[in-house]
């Protein structure tokens, strides 16, 4: 499968990346690493990609309110 819909390319459009990531949270629903993986992504804070099936956004936005609790 590759990393294809996980990671976004340098020249992505807004409406781009809104299709890819919305693919990747479909494969990342069905994947039994999902939890895994997003428990890892939080702790590591990855910065980008799909990972769990969240968005670099929305880990950011989830750390963020852990850091200020």
């Amino acid at each position: 499968m590759g990393d294809y819909f996980f990671f976004a390319p340098e020249s992505e459009t807004d409406h781009a990346r809104y299709l890819r990531e919305d693919i990747a949270r479909g494969i990342c629903g069905g994947c039994a690493a999902r939890h895994h993986c997003r428990r890892y992504s939080l702790e590591t804070a990855q910065q980008y990609g799909v990972w769990g099936g969240l968005t670099e956004w929305e880990r950011k936005e989830i750390l963020e309110r852990c850091s200020a609790s």
